[in-house]
């Protein structure tokens, strides 16, 4: 959650959520709330039951705001970070139309608005955000051309540009070996694919795609053999390749704009270590470490970077946590 007291927990096979409290020494204590989805949707083979697929905090109301495949709901929480407990709003949920399968959800940054987009449906849903937490539904932007093939296709992520003039969706098959990269105009609902990746044998979909405020994005991709970070510009076009070599980049941990650096973590000099490691935005360069030690950091930094929790272990240290500075 936004104060960093709990994890929210999505149970995509029983269709349920949790609230997990976070102790001083960043371990997880037992779950202090538990809610059951209930419900079903049209599709037999996909919507028997509820199937949670992800949990999203609103910017600035408190909820949380929970996409449900198996039901065509976008359930909503309050939640009391305190005590770790969640309780239905009112109302209850929102919904796309029955069948089509809400997978994620972005939020515009001015909070006033939601998206989801649908993983049967294949289409962009657009919500506003009511002032008792309600979504109600504006439009549905679909993510293919009228008349193409439906057949094995779905929809992955989405994301909003920080200026909230785009949003992004990937689309992917079902048997992923092809990704796209939409970008759709929210008010006009024009689509275009920016970027496609294709595989023999499968495209690893990952949460590092990082819309930047220039205009631009990072993305994360495997096409060299390991996960490697990628710089494009507002038209889409690769600028460069932010990492490179013999070795996996694991996560993006924030991006610092004005600064010009992106932080993330990986496995650079050994399999069996984890660093945290800055790169320049700005300028070509190898990445900085920002860490020491030959063993694994786990990390939770800011959004846009600075100062960090760390939490460090080797196989002669037991695992210890601090706060230190970027």
């Amino acid at each position: 959650d936004p104060s960093g007291q709990a994890v929210l927990a999505a149970n995509y096979g029983g269709g349920s959520i949790e609230s997990v409290p976070i102790k001083a020494d960043g371990s997880f204590a037992p779950a202090t709330s538990s809610i059951q989805h209930v419900g079903s949707g049209p599709n037999a083979g996909r919507q028997a039951g509820p199937h949670a697929h992800g949990v999203y905090f609103h910017p600035k109301n408190g909820r949380a705001y929970v996409a449900d495949l198996g039901t065509d709901d976008i359930f909503i929480f309050k939640f009391d970070a305190e005590k770790g407990l969640l309780t239905p709003n009112k109302p209850k949920s929102g919904r796309v139309t029955a069948g089509e399968g809400p997978r994620h959800l972005a939020f515009h940054p001015s909070g006033k608005f939601a998206y989801v987009n649908t993983e049967m449906g294949l289409n962009v849903v657009a919500f506003t955000v009511e002032r008792n937490g309600g979504l109600k539904q504006l439009q549905s932007l679909p993510t293919l051309p009228a008349g193409a093939e439906t057949k094995g296709a779905s929809t992955a992520e989405i994301f909003v540009r920080p200026d909230g003039k785009t949003l992004y969706v990937q689309r992917e098959t079902r048997d992923q070996k092809h990704l796209d990269l939409l970008a759709v105009d929210p008010t006009t609902g024009a689509a275009k694919v920016v970027l496609s990746e294709t595989s023999e044998r499968w495209v690893e979909l990952n949460d590092d795609f990082k819309p930047l405020e220039s205009g631009g994005f990072i993305w994360a991709s495997e096409r060299s053999g390991n996960k490697h970070l990628y710089l494009y510009d507002k038209d889409a076009k690769l600028v460069r390749a932010l990492t490179s070599g013999d070795w996996p980049v694991h996560a993006i941990e924030s991006v610092d704009e004005k600064r010009g650096v992106v932080a993330f973590a990986a496995s650079k000099d050994s399999p069996t270590e984890q660093q945290l490691y800055e790169v320049s935005l700005k300028a070509p360069g190898q990445p900085k470490a920002l860490t020491a030690g030959h063993g694994w950091w786990g990390v939770t930094m800011g959004e846009h970077g600075g100062a960090f929790v760390g939490a460090y272990s080797d196989p002669s240290t037991p695992p210890r946590t601090g706060l230190y500075g970027a």
